[in-house]
């Protein structure tokens, strides 16, 4: 039991401490920290708000099957808290909903929650270290599109889940 106790204690402090989002990009990194391993990022000279934090660092022209997309890693008292990942370009959504599923479900396996429509598509992966959330959402009656690849931290309700 003592033994149980010991390696449980080590895989929460791993877990607690190393928990990588992206990329070597990890929960409560600095901007700092982030450019010395992802050297081609690039401060933004217009900061972007999110609900969670605001992002001034981004790295742009990332290629994912084919497609560009810019990275945005976003910060909570200058500590990084999520990844947003989002397509440069303007494309078949509901396709590329598709490829990029395909993609995670070979890194991660099968998703926790899926829900797919041809207006709006989610997928969610739950893992110890982060939440991974795939998701589209097209309004037609406003022109409205968002796309995305998000990775946080799991909520507290995502982990019971495990």
């Amino acid at each position: 039991m003592k033994h149980f106790f010991v390696a449980l204690m080590l895989v929460i402090g791993i877990v607690g401490f190393s928990q990588e989002l992206w990329n070597g990009a990890t929960l409560g990194m600095t901007k700092e920290e982030i450019m010395q391993i992802l050297p081609s990022c690039t401060t933004l000279a217009k900061p972007v708000k999110y609900t969670d934090g605001v992002s001034d660092l981004a790295l742009k022209n990332l290629e994912i099957l084919g497609s560009k997309f810019t990275v945005n890693f976003i910060f909570s008292d200058a500590k990084l808290c999520s990844v947003l990942i989002s397509p440069d370009e303007k494309v078949n959504l509901p396709q590329l909903f598709q490829k990029l599923l395909g993609m995670l479900r070979t890194k991660y396996g099968n998703e926790a929650f899926l829900a797919v429509d041809a207006d709006a598509s989610v997928a969610r992966w739950i893992l110890p270290t982060k939440t991974i959330e795939l998701s589209y959402l097209f309004l037609k009656s406003i022109n409205f599109t968002s796309f995305g690849i998000s990775y946080t931290k799991p909520s507290i309700d995502e982990l019971k889940k495990l």
